[in-house]
């Protein structure tokens, strides 16, 4: 699950008292903070995933974090995806926007970002970061998308502003499920997962003996 303050003149304590209100309540295991939430309230909080804009230094967010947190970055042009792949201290990426009709921090769309991406880290590669295709992203393009290299992306309004959000979801899992079972080098990440989980695994217990989910 991933909070956002979509105002961001939000004074900082209102952001404070919004994720204290509803970490306990949703009993949230992997909280992304966005990167309008500043790096002490991501120490703060002791979160395990902190997504990072462009300009923001990895290695000094890293100082804020515990020794297992990941940090993803959003990238919007070749030059910011290649540095990310480059960089120790970033373990996944977005890459967008992609489409048109979206635009971010001045940004261009443009699927010439996923085929960069895919070329840069294919998804089939043991050795790849992950990626994933934003911005733009609809059910009616997610076909141009996936053509691009994609395999795995992130919505928000497409699913929100869904007439049947749960149907929409329900429709880009099975699509993105299809194109994943479709590709044969995505069976060689599957089996990798299993045998290496990595930054993201999910079977290691909580403190309390419970599962991670």
């Amino acid at each position: 699950m991933q909070l956002h303050s979509r105002h961001r003149g939000q004074p900082g304590d209102q952001s404070v008292d919004a994720h204290c209100g509803v970490r306990p309540e949703l009993q949230i295991l992997a909280d992304l903070l966005p990167e309008r939430l500043t790096l002490s309230l991501a120490r703060e909080f002791e979160t395990d995933v902190l997504h990072l804009p462009t300009g923001v230094n990895a290695g000094r967010a890293r100082r804020f974090l515990h020794p297992f947190a990941v940090m993803g970055r959003s990238c919007g042009s070749p030059e910011q995806i290649d540095a990310a792949l480059a960089d120790p201290d970033v373990a996944y990426l977005t890459v967008g926007p992609v489409l048109d009709g979206f635009t971010f921090l001045g940004h261009a769309p443009g699927l010439a970002l996923v085929r960069h991406a895919a070329e840069r880290a294919p998804v089939g590669e043991k050795s790849s970061k992950p990626w994933f295709a934003v911005g733009g992203i609809t059910l009616a393009n997610l076909d141009e998308v996936i053509d691009a290299g994609a395999r795995r992306i992130a919505v928000g309004r497409a699913i929100t502003h869904a007439p049947d959000p749960a149907e929409a979801a329900a429709v880009f899992k099975t699509r993105l499920r299809e194109a994943w079972d479709a590709d044969p080098a995505m069976e060689r990440v599957v089996f990798d997962a299993f045998k290496n989980p990595g930054p993201f695994r999910t079977s290691d217990p909580l403190p309390d003996g419970g599962p991670r989910v």
